[in-house]
């Protein structure tokens, strides 16, 4: 009776090494290949633009309009805000009634002079005629000498006229200077968009009295925004611009925007060893806020080609990671090393080489016997 007992025993662990050992299985496999390998960079983001506008108050005044307010799309021109104007206005007039006094000086001025060119004119004449009658001794020494100082104090007379204008005209420049000094200073009581865009904060409220340079609101050109990425300085030489990156908000529902990189930062910072490159977004997210965070995902090449495998090919056995390979028939357990991620593949940087035959790890052991057949990655 044990005798038997054994023999069908050594019959089932004959039949059951046969089956394991020798009997082959159909295993999905993939041939390692060289290539190109595409790699994900990933790095944290922040929401910027590269046209914000502070605007301030360029005049002191007493905030007494408030035309604007958060999330307001305006255009370059629109009035804002406005500061009370009424000093101002004052001075303006009484500024031009300045102007208007000095040009009136330069008319009175130049009919003087008018005048005193008549005079001029007669005094030479008569000079003339009198030195004329003096050469044949009709008229007397001091006759002429009389008509000679008439000629001198004519000829003052209008140099005095003339200077009269140029006072005038001095007068009225200064008039006009001090016109346009006030004029700007009331245009700078309308406080206008320097951009088109949209109004993101305002800091002052109607009523306020605003010094000069005070800030009041911030502008954004939507057409401007980008993200700001901070990658690590390793990873310089794979990222260029033009390249496709995906970037996903912490507060969307998980669908990442499409955009590429636009500029790369020539400078690395010391402390983080990062350096920053801006990414251009193919729309903006629906709500959206300078300074939201993003992470940031751009799909770069090696710059050598590599291996890479689908990452179910790859296994872990005893502590180690490893991927079961095609030899003499059977499979056998190779360790690997791992390099980058790139969605559903890994590069492997150790452990296989070109032509290596890669089995479907599930089920696997090793010596099975197994018998192959081509599977997509």
């Amino acid at each position: 009776m044990l005798w038997r007992i054994l023999f069908l025993s050594l019959c089932g662990l004959t039949g059951l090494s046969v089956y394991w050992y020798v009997w082959p299985v159909d295993v999905d496999i993939s041939v390692v290949t060289e290539r190109t390998i595409a790699r994900e960079i990933v790095a944290p983001g922040v929401l910027k633009a590269n046209r914000q506008v502070m605007i301030t108050a360029k005049t002191a005044g007493f905030l007494s309009a408030v035309n604007v307010d958060r999330n307001d799309v305006v255009r370059k021109g629109d009035n804002l805000a406005s500061l009370d104007s009424a000093e101002l206005t004052h001075l303006l007039a009484a500024a031009e009634a300045n102007r208007k006094a000095a040009l009136s000086m330069i008319k009175g001025a130049g009919i003087e002079r008018d005048r005193a060119v008549e005079a001029l004119t007669f005094a030479k004449s008569d000079f003339s005629r009198q030195k004329q009658l003096l050469q044949k001794n009709t008229i007397s020494s001091a006759a002429f000498d009389s008509t000679s100082n008439s000629l001198q104090m004519a000829e003052a007379v209008v140099l005095k006229a003339e200077s009269a204008i140029e006072q005038a005209r001095a007068h009225e420049e200064a008039a006009a200077a001090e016109v346009a000094a006030v004029s700007s200073r009331l245009a700078e009581t309308a406080i206008r968009s320097p951009i088109d865009g949209v109004v993101i904060s305002r800091s002052k409220s109607l009523g306020d009295l605003l010094p000069p340079g005070a800030e009041l609101f911030e502008i954004v050109d939507p057409s401007t925004i980008i993200v700001s990425a901070r990658f690590d300085e390793s990873t310089i030489n794979l990222v260029r611009p033009g390249q496709h990156a995906e970037l996903l908000f912490t507060v969307t529902d998980g669908t990442p925007l499409e955009g590429k990189v636009l500029r790369i930062a020539r400078e690395v910072d010391q402390e983080t060893r990062e350096y920053e490159a801006e990414i251009s977004l193919g729309r903006l997210p629906q709500n959206w806020a300078i300074g939201q965070r993003a992470t940031v995902k751009v799909t770069t090449e090696s710059g050598r080609p590599g291996i890479a495998v689908p990452q179910k090919l790859v296994t872990r056995e005893n502590g180690r990671l490893a991927v079961w390979l095609l030899r003499d028939r059977r499979a056998r357990l190779a360790r690997v090393e791992l390099g980058y991620v790139n969605g559903a593949e890994i590069e492997i940087r150790k452990g296989l080489a070109m032509g290596d035959v890669i089995l479907d790890p599930v089920g696997r052991y090793e010596w099975q016997a197994v018998r192959s057949r081509m599977s997509g990655p």
